[in-house]
Protein backbone atom coordinates (compact mmCIF):
# COMPACT_ATOMS: atom_id res chain seq x y z
CA UNK A 1 0.00 0.00 0.00
CA UNK A 2 2.88 2.42 0.74
CA UNK A 3 4.94 1.86 -2.70
CA UNK A 4 1.73 2.20 -4.53
CA UNK A 5 0.63 5.68 -3.24
CA UNK A 6 4.20 7.06 -3.37
CA UNK A 7 4.32 5.72 -6.73
CA UNK A 8 0.97 7.18 -7.71
CA UNK A 9 1.51 10.76 -5.24
CA UNK A 10 4.81 11.27 -6.35
CA UNK A 11 5.04 11.23 -10.14
CA UNK A 12 4.84 15.01 -10.53
CA UNK A 13 5.03 16.14 -6.99
CA UNK A 14 5.42 19.80 -7.37
CA UNK A 15 8.82 20.36 -5.62
CA UNK A 16 11.73 18.61 -7.02
CA UNK A 17 14.32 16.22 -5.65
CA UNK A 18 12.53 15.04 -2.04
CA UNK A 19 13.37 12.19 -0.07
CA UNK A 20 10.22 9.85 0.63
CA UNK A 21 9.63 8.09 3.49
CA UNK A 22 7.74 5.24 5.18
CA UNK A 23 7.12 6.87 8.83
CA UNK A 24 4.79 5.69 11.27
CA UNK A 25 3.46 2.56 12.75
CA UNK A 26 3.02 0.71 9.63
CA UNK A 27 6.51 1.24 8.72
CA UNK A 28 7.79 -1.15 11.59
CA UNK A 29 7.52 -5.18 11.07
CA UNK A 30 5.37 -6.89 14.00
CA UNK A 31 4.28 -3.41 15.55
CA UNK A 32 0.47 -3.52 15.65
CA UNK A 33 -1.43 -1.00 14.14
CA UNK A 34 -3.97 1.25 12.46
CA UNK A 35 -4.26 0.45 8.73
CA UNK A 36 -3.33 4.28 8.36
CA UNK A 37 0.09 4.71 5.76
CA UNK A 38 2.24 7.40 7.12
CA UNK A 39 4.44 9.08 3.91
CA UNK A 40 7.01 11.65 5.32
CA UNK A 41 7.96 14.03 2.11
CA UNK A 42 11.24 15.75 3.03
CA UNK A 43 12.20 19.23 1.34
CA UNK A 44 15.01 21.21 0.80
CA UNK A 45 13.11 24.14 2.39
CA UNK A 46 9.65 23.84 3.19
CA UNK A 47 7.55 26.60 1.29
CA UNK A 48 6.15 29.57 2.54
CA UNK A 49 3.40 29.18 0.02
CA UNK A 50 1.59 25.67 0.10
CA UNK A 51 -1.14 26.04 -2.30
CA UNK A 52 0.92 24.46 -5.18
CA UNK A 53 1.19 21.50 -3.45
CA UNK A 54 -2.01 21.21 -1.78
CA UNK A 55 -4.16 21.84 -5.74
CA UNK A 56 -1.42 18.78 -6.45
CA UNK A 57 -2.81 16.52 -3.73
CA UNK A 58 -6.30 17.21 -4.05
CA UNK A 59 -6.92 14.99 -7.00
CA UNK A 60 -5.60 12.52 -5.14
CA UNK A 61 -8.23 12.74 -2.04
CA UNK A 62 -5.36 14.44 0.03
CA UNK A 63 -6.55 17.53 2.39
CA UNK A 64 -4.52 19.68 3.35
CA UNK A 65 -5.06 20.33 7.43
CA UNK A 66 -3.64 23.97 8.07
CA UNK A 67 -4.85 23.91 11.60
CA UNK A 68 -2.26 21.32 12.79
CA UNK A 69 0.69 24.10 11.56
CA UNK A 70 0.64 25.86 15.06
CA UNK A 71 1.48 21.97 16.53
CA UNK A 72 3.84 21.36 14.24
CA UNK A 73 5.24 24.48 12.38
CA UNK A 74 7.83 23.19 10.53
CA UNK A 75 5.75 19.74 9.53
CA UNK A 76 2.55 20.71 6.36
CA UNK A 77 -0.16 17.79 7.12
CA UNK A 78 -2.21 16.33 4.52
CA UNK A 79 -4.75 13.16 4.92
CA UNK A 80 -6.63 11.15 2.71
CA UNK A 81 -10.15 9.17 4.02
CA UNK A 82 -11.62 6.70 1.85
CA UNK A 83 -15.78 6.42 3.03
CA UNK A 84 -14.84 8.39 6.00
CA UNK A 85 -11.98 6.54 7.34
CA UNK A 86 -8.72 8.00 7.34
CA UNK A 87 -5.87 5.87 5.13
CA UNK A 88 -3.11 8.06 4.44
CA UNK A 89 -1.45 10.66 6.07
CA UNK A 90 1.70 13.08 3.85
CA UNK A 91 3.48 14.80 6.82
CA UNK A 92 5.61 17.18 4.02
CA UNK A 93 8.37 18.62 6.05
CA UNK A 94 12.32 20.44 5.32
CA UNK A 95 14.46 17.18 5.70
CA UNK A 96 17.02 19.43 7.14
CA UNK A 97 14.54 19.68 10.13
CA UNK A 98 14.66 18.08 13.74
CA UNK A 99 10.87 16.84 12.71
CA UNK A 100 12.46 14.68 10.11
CA UNK A 101 15.25 13.54 12.08
CA UNK A 102 13.22 12.59 15.30
CA UNK A 103 10.41 10.51 13.04
CA UNK A 104 13.30 8.96 10.99
CA UNK A 105 15.40 7.96 14.86
CA UNK A 106 11.84 6.65 16.46
CA UNK A 107 11.16 4.88 13.48
CA UNK A 108 14.52 3.03 13.03
CA UNK A 109 14.74 2.49 16.98
CA UNK A 110 11.12 0.56 16.82
CA UNK A 111 12.32 -1.57 14.26
CA UNK A 112 15.71 -1.98 15.86
CA UNK A 113 14.76 -2.75 19.85
CA UNK A 114 12.00 -5.59 20.19
CA UNK A 115 11.82 -4.56 23.80
CA UNK A 116 11.19 -0.91 22.73
CA UNK A 117 8.62 -1.93 20.18
CA UNK A 118 6.49 -4.05 22.53
CA UNK A 119 6.67 -1.36 24.94
CA UNK A 120 5.13 1.25 22.42
CA UNK A 121 2.41 -1.23 21.36
CA UNK A 122 1.16 -1.75 24.32
CA UNK A 123 0.86 2.19 24.96
CA UNK A 124 -1.15 1.97 21.92
CA UNK A 125 -3.54 -0.84 22.54
CA UNK A 126 -4.20 1.09 25.93
CA UNK A 127 -4.87 4.05 24.58
CA UNK A 128 -7.17 2.66 21.38
CA UNK A 129 -9.30 1.47 23.88
CA UNK A 130 -10.44 5.48 24.86
CA UNK A 131 -11.83 7.95 22.80
CA UNK A 132 -10.62 10.75 21.23
CA UNK A 133 -11.83 14.11 20.30
CA UNK A 134 -9.22 14.18 17.53
CA UNK A 135 -6.00 12.41 16.45
CA UNK A 136 -3.82 15.14 17.77
CA UNK A 137 -5.31 14.08 21.32
CA UNK A 138 -3.88 10.42 20.30
CA UNK A 139 -0.74 11.56 19.03
CA UNK A 140 0.03 13.72 22.03
CA UNK A 141 -0.80 10.77 24.16
CA UNK A 142 1.70 9.12 22.87
CA UNK A 143 4.29 12.32 23.56
CA UNK A 144 5.89 11.13 26.95
CA UNK A 145 6.93 7.45 25.18
CA UNK A 146 8.15 9.10 22.10
CA UNK A 147 9.89 12.14 23.62
CA UNK A 148 11.82 9.72 25.80
CA UNK A 149 13.31 7.32 22.99
CA UNK A 150 14.14 11.36 21.06
CA UNK A 151 16.12 12.19 24.28
CA UNK A 152 18.71 9.34 22.88
CA UNK A 153 18.57 11.05 19.38
CA UNK A 154 19.42 14.40 21.17
CA UNK A 155 22.31 12.76 23.39
CA UNK A 156 24.18 11.14 19.93
CA UNK A 157 23.88 14.04 18.13
CA UNK A 158 25.63 16.04 21.46
CA UNK A 159 27.97 13.21 21.76
CA UNK A 160 28.99 13.59 17.82
CA UNK A 161 29.07 17.61 18.19
CA UNK A 162 31.63 17.27 20.79
CA UNK A 163 33.78 14.50 18.95
CA UNK A 164 33.87 16.90 15.89
CA UNK A 165 34.87 20.03 17.96
CA UNK A 166 37.82 17.97 20.04
CA UNK A 167 39.12 17.50 16.16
Amino acid sequence: MYEHEVALVMQAFPINNCLVEHVGSTSVKDLKSKPVIDIMVGVEVLPDDITPIEEYLKPFGYEYMERYNQLIPERRFFQKEQNGVRTHQIHLTSFHSDFWQKLLFFRDQLRENPSLRKGYEKLKLELAKRSWDSVNDYASAKDEFVESVDKKRKALKLKMQSTSAER
